[in-house]
């Protein structure tokens, strides 16, 4: 079957010229390189953004105190800059 096709391709006429057929394969070759450069840069670019999100995350969730509720006490004579200690008025 294999020699039938290969002879009635070999009989026919020629379509295409095969005069830049060696420039044609190198440049064929060359875009897959480079197609295949992109997606590896794309692949690259990805797991660095996807790095730096979850490192960002997880530091950010360490650098937040996990404290229970606390009395907020803005007007407080305990706190050094209270409104008391700034107009003079000193505690006991």
């Amino acid at each position: 079957m294999l020699d039938k096709d290969l002879r009635a391709i070999a009989g026919g006429p020629v379509d295409r010229s095969l005069g830049t057929l060696e420039t044609d394969i190198w440049a064929r070759l060359d875009r897959q390189r480079r197609r295949r450069l992109q997606r590896r840069v794309l692949v690259l670019q990805s797991v660095v953004i996807a790095v730096a999100f979850a490192a960002s995350a997880l530091a950010g969730f360490r650098a937040v105190p996990t404290r229970g509720a606390q009395e907020l006490e803005v007007f407080s004579a305990r706190v050094a800059l209270s409104s008391a200690a700034l107009v003079g008025e000193r505690q006991p």
